[in-house]
This record gives C-alpha cells, structure tokens and sequence, in this order.
C-alpha cells in the first residue's frame, strides 16, 4: 500500500469522491497543488485499484512529486516525502494550461468579470518590480482558454456544496502547520466552509402571503497569508497601544 510507502508521506493530503467528478478534482489538485506545477509521468487514472504519478516541472530538477491512488471508496492524493529544489525552471513547452503560480490570480480576476486583456494586464500589475515573474504571466490565449473552461466548470460556478468542497480541496487551510507551510504570501486561501439550510420567502407566483420555502446556502471565508498576517500585527500593535484605540465619546 501506498501509505507504507518510505517516499511519500504516511496520510492523504487530499481525498475526493470515486466518481468521474472526483477523478477530475484530483487530477485538477494534482496538476498545481501547493502553488507549483506537476505533469504526469505515468498513464491515465482508472476508476479504482490504480495510481499515477506527477513530478514537479516548477524547479530545476526538482525530486518532489505527487501520487494519486484510487482506493475502495476514494482517490487519495500523496505528496511525496522529498523538498522542492529551488532554482525555477521553465515550464516545458507540453505544459498545458496556467501555471499555479497565476492560476489563483486569474481565478480571481474571472470572477471580477474581467477580460483576457485586463485580466493580462492586471498580472503585470501585480508582479509589481519582479521581471522575472512577469516573463512567465501566462498570453492571454491561455487566460481566454482558462476564463472559458472556469465559467463553464461546476466547480467554478459552485452550484453545489460538493462542488465547492472539490474546489477547495488543497487550498483549505485548516492548521498552523498548513499556514506555515504556504510559500506564496498573495496565493487565495480557503480558511472554513459553511453550509445551512435556511427559510426564504416564497416569491412563486400564486404563493400565499407569508410564506416561506426551505433553501440552502453555502460558501467559504478566503484570504491570503499576507492579510492573515497583516491583521495580526495590527491586532498586536492594538494590543500595545490600547489607549490610542479608545471609543470616541460623543457630545
């Protein structure tokens, strides 16, 4: 089994569904889970009893890799036990898609309702000073291609909770160690889920006056770490001054 393996680590980082839509979230988490880039060594990935393979294409010779396993009920997905290199490579010309290193960022700027072009245009504003980076912004063919693929994806339009839920899978940042580990301090973060069942008025035509209908709702508290960490040093330095924080008296 897998999790005896000596390379990858003893528990799951991620589990999804054993169904067509789980296979596609785990395969999507795969391709840029932790902010870098993975491309698969092996084959495809059956529906149980199978595993594949991805080796880390974000770094020079990097020996980091991920493993998805279809087990009885669940695919799991294992990081291997290995540290990313350092050096940044050039993603390989069969790369498909959009780096991890902007997918977030694109994300993001979709939901603003944004074109390729502004889209393209804000991620050279948000490199700010590094060339380096704004060298590797993805063309905006790319972005069209991605903007299309999210906003026809239920994983992006989130029409259920178990859509959201695959959506956040990798990205739910539920322990310190996991807040820690995050390398990319602008990179979106899920921090919980919530999901209730709630009363609503009855709009229906023909519906009585007053009455109310059962519905649900159900959506996710996000952030960055650069945020997390700048509301804890304003509440650190509140803490220290408190008398310059007083509630001001009305006359």
């Amino acid at each position: 089994m897998l999790r005896h393996h000596r390379s990858y680590e003893e528990e799951a980082s991620c589990t999804f569904p054993l169904d067509e839509e789980g296979k596609v979230a785990a395969i999507q988490a795969a391709v840029g889970f932790g902010g870098y880039d993975f491309m698969p060594k092996s084959g495809g990935l059956a529906s149980r009893g199978d595993t594949r393979v991805w080796a880390c294409v974000t770094h020079v010779d990097c020996p980091a890799k991920l493993k998805v396993v279809s087990e009885d009920s669940v695919f799991e997905l294992f990081c291997s036990t290995d540290v990313h290199s350092e050096q940044r490579a050039a993603l390989p010309s069969t790369f498909k898609g959009i780096s991890a290193e902007f997918d977030s960022k694109v994300q993001e700027l979709v939901g603003q309702g944004l074109s390729p072009k502004w889209i393209h245009a804000e991620l050279v504003v948000w490199c700010g000073d590094d060339e380096s980076k704004k060298g590797r912004i993805p063309t905006k063919s790319k972005i069209a291609a991605r903007l299309h693929k999210l906003k026809s994806s239920p994983l992006f339009k989130f029409e259920t909770f178990a859509h959201l839920k695959m959506w956040a899978e990798g990205k739910l940042i539920d322990s310190k160690a996991k807040f820690e580990a995050v390398v990319n301090v602008d990179e979106l973060l899920v921090y919980s889920l919530f999901y209730e069942e709630i009363d609503i008025p009855d709009e229906l035509e023909g519906a009585a006056e007053g009455a109310m209908i059962e519905t649900s709702t159900f959506g996710f508290i996000f952030g960055s770490k650069k945020t997390a960490l700048q509301f804890r040093d304003v509440r650190h330095f509140v803490h220290a001054h408190p008398q310059q924080h007083q509630p001001m008296e009305l006359n």
